[in-house]
């Protein structure tokens, strides 16, 4: 990933139509040919004030992301 300043969902899409919105800020994105998966919780930008964050929830094999039963509230 590379820095952004994601204002909304579509421009998450746009830079990766693979990443999947799952609820509550939460985002999916596959890694190393779906091998990994990493959640990340997203505080969008609202330029100029406020740049947005992202914050890690959860990076593991596609087998330990599997084996996560509420994903919207990781």
């Amino acid at each position: 990933m590379k820095a952004a300043n994601w204002t909304n969902a579509a421009e998450i899409k746009a830079y990766d139509p693979s990443a999947t919105h799952v609820g509550n800020n939460r985002w999916v994105f596959n890694l190393l040919r779906n091998r990994y998966r990493l959640i990340v919780k997203i505080n969008y930008s609202r330029l100029p004030e406020f740049t947005g964050q992202i914050f890690v929830r959860f990076i593991g094999t596609h087998a330990e992301y599997d084996r996560i039963t509420d994903i919207a509230n990781l």
